[in-house]
């Protein structure tokens, strides 16, 4: 177990408080270069997370919260530069179901996984099942992410879904977006569902123990206790 530097509790505060230049700031501390870059997308992805909660209660305006995504953006770009060139980093394709054109989820979550090491390939709004098929194909991905916030794409969603099981059984797929929950995200036939960016993580390191059997460990951050759990099964 790992228990948390201050600066990850600084870096949740500054992406709540809409402080794009404190984030700045702490990325400047060389202490950072020694964190887990798991822990530090948790700590960036956590105060997006306590600032949407107060979105949902109108405590804040979407204006601020949009503020908000951009200090955490700052954070990811900060992050990829201190990630060594990786030539293999696993792939992921992400994007929007079609029929919606909500793209600010799914592009929250395209910068979680390149913060956490992924080659991602983000198609964006409005994405039908051949764009998603012929990009899996030409990239030999690993990873489907699938977006929407609209139910009335549901089933759309899960004909991507069941066509790409059919056509790339090795690939793994996460759905996410305010018109799921988990129950409903395995009805369709998903591998994995993330309720936020803040929860992404975990559902990537199952993810990525389905793809490879062998992996045993299990990463996860405990917000109550305050540190990194890693299980060894």
């Amino acid at each position: 177990m790992t228990t948390f530097h201050p600066i990850l509790k600084n870096l949740e505060q500054a992406v709540f408080s809409k402080d794009p230049d404190r984030v700045d700031e702490l990325f400047q501390d060389k202490s950072i270069t020694d964190l887990d870059h798991a822990l530090i997308v948790n700590a960036l992805t956590q105060g997006l997370e306590t600032a949407r909660k107060e979105l949902g209660t109108m405590t804040v305006s979407v204006a601020e919260f949009l503020l908000s995504v951009d200090a955490m953006r700052q954070g990811f770009e900060h992050l990829k530069k201190l990630a060594p060139e990786d030539k293999d980093r696993p792939k992921a394709v992400i994007g929007v179901i079609k029929g919606d054109v909500h793209v600010l989820g799914a592009n929250i979550i395209a910068g979680v996984m390149e913060a956490l090491g992924y080659d991602v390939k983000n198609l964006g709004q409005d994405t039908d099942v051949e764009q998603f098929l012929s990009e899996l194909k030409q990239s030999k991905a690993s990873i489907l992410g699938l977006s929407s916030m609209m139910s009335t794409t549901l089933a759309d969603m899960k004909e991507t879904i069941a066509r790409c099981k059919r056509e790339l059984p090795n690939v793994k797929i996460i759905v996410g977006g305010a018109c799921l929950d988990e129950n409903l995200a395995k009805a369709i036939g998903s591998d994995g569902y993330a309720a936020s960016a803040a929860q992404l993580p975990e559902t990537l390191d199952e993810i990525e123990r389905l793809i490879d059997p062998k992996k045993t460990s299990r990463k996860y951050v405990d917000y109550d206790r305050k540190i990194q759990v890693i299980e060894s099964s």
